[in-house]
This record gives structure tokens, sequence and C-alpha cells, in this order.
């Protein structure tokens, strides 16, 4: 005999974001050189866990490169840890992935800054505004999993297969 059960399964989405702007290499300054570090506001899906936070950028002319980075990611002004990496294919700006221990996302504020020493480096700007170095929209994405949310038939069916078994196990008991 079989039973209905309902989904209890989740599904990897984009929590929140913005796009690269890859026509040009615009962003906003955010490293040691240049504090407080750079906030972006988010809105936080109810129920949401972040597993990944992604981020585009690029080292100024100023910049002694990429061999200095030391990036601190912080969501709602408390730091967050984990495994970092590095796609450099294009040639305007890097993509960085930060993997972290899945947690729930409650804050609303995503900062991210480069306190490498005089690493000069930027934080892409966004397709919406690309358009200087103090870009008011910059990309990032933030990935994790959202709980899947039963059909509602679903707990329709599982009570009317548990009635339709209880009125035959009645009829048989008669």
């Amino acid at each position: 005999m079989a039973l209905l059960a309902s989904p209890t399964a989740t599904q990897a989405v984009e929590l929140a974001g913005l796009a690269p702007y890859a026509d040009h290499a615009f962003g906003q300054q955010t490293d040691a050189n240049t504090p407080p570090a750079y906030e972006q506001l988010f809105v936080a899906p109810a129920g949401a866990t972040l597993e990944t936070i992604t981020w585009w950028g690029y080292h100024g002319t100023d910049s002694i490169g990429p061999g200095q980075d030391d990036f601190v990611v912080t969501l709602g002004g408390n730091s967050v840890a984990g495994s970092l990496a590095v796609d450099n294919s294009n040639v305007q700006f890097s993509k960085y992935t930060l993997t972290v221990t899945p947690m729930v996302l409650a804050s609303a504020s995503v900062a991210i800054v480069n306190n490498g020493v005089d690493v000069a480096w930027f934080w892409q700007s966004a397709a919406s505004t690309g358009s200087g170095p103090h870009a008011t929209d910059v990309a990032f994405q933030l990935d994790g999993a959202l709980a899947a949310v039963p059909e509602p038939s679903a707990p329709a069916l599982l009570l009317l297969g548990l009635a339709a078994m209880a009125a035959a196990r009645f009829r048989r008991a008669r």
C-alpha cells in the first residue's frame, strides 16, 4: 500500500542579485584605501537558505594585483567565511564565488571590501547603471535554496486517501 506524501525537497535558486555590466569595467571602489566598505541592499526571501555569494570586480590601474587580495564579506554587518573561487576568464573583470556553510538568509545587506594592501579594487557595476566609477547599483548574486511549498492539492489528496482507507476498514469490520 502506498501513501501520498507532501514534497519536502528544496530547489536551488537565485535569492537576490544584479547582473554584472559586461560592456565596461566601471564599478564602486571598495578597498582598504576607501573605507568604509561599500554596502548593497537587497530583499531576503522568506525561508531562504544561503549557499553561495557571487560578485564581480576588477583591479584598477594603481593596483599591485590580485596576489594581495583579502576579501571581507559581511551580511547585515556580520562577517561571512567560506571557500573562495575566482574565475578570471573575462578580460574586463573577475567573478568571485564564496561558498559558505548553508545558513538562513535573514539580513538585508551585503558588503564586500578587498582589504588587501594597495589593491585598488572595484566592485563591478550592474547593467542598470554602468555609467561611472561610483555606480549605485553593484553586481552580486546570492544563491541558495527555498523550502519547497507543497501544492494545495497534495494535503487534500492525502486526507482523501486516509479517509478512503478508514471507510474501507469500517466496512470490513461490519
